[in-house]
């Protein structure tokens, strides 16, 4: 805490600026997309553990099957963090696309299953 007085400029505007510094951050975070097949309970969590990038995705891109599964557009960012985030969603979510993605997601599941089989 400082003891200098802080003043807000004429005409700031708090909730439009963090609007724009969110969406900011976003675009140099966020590197790509990712397809994934989520069930209706991954469709829920996607706000929640993706925030403004899950709630967009969670609209989906078609109808849900025939036991709600429903494929999604998730941005995300670099590999590693795409893969240790899709892994959250556990049992709830198939990466569909991009290939490196579904691989690396694949790698670490199968190494998973061999350190607790």
């Amino acid at each position: 805490m400082a003891d200098d007085p802080c003043e807000r400029p004429d005409g700031f505007d708090l909730a439009a600026y963090w609007e724009e510094a969110s969406r900011g951050l976003e675009a140099r975070v966020l590197r790509g997309t990712a397809r994934l097949r989520v069930s209706p309970a991954g469709r829920r969590l996607l706000p929640a553990m993706f925030g403004a990038a899950g709630a967009r995705a969670a609209d989906g891109v078609g109808a849900p099957d025939a036991n709600g599964w429903t494929e999604v557009d998730l941005e995300v960012e670099e590999l590693p963090v795409a893969v240790s985030d899709i892994l959250r969603l556990g049992l709830e979510a198939e990466v569909l696309a991009p290939p490196e993605l579904r691989a690396e997601v694949t790698r670490s599941v199968t190494g998973l299953a061999q350190r607790y089989g």
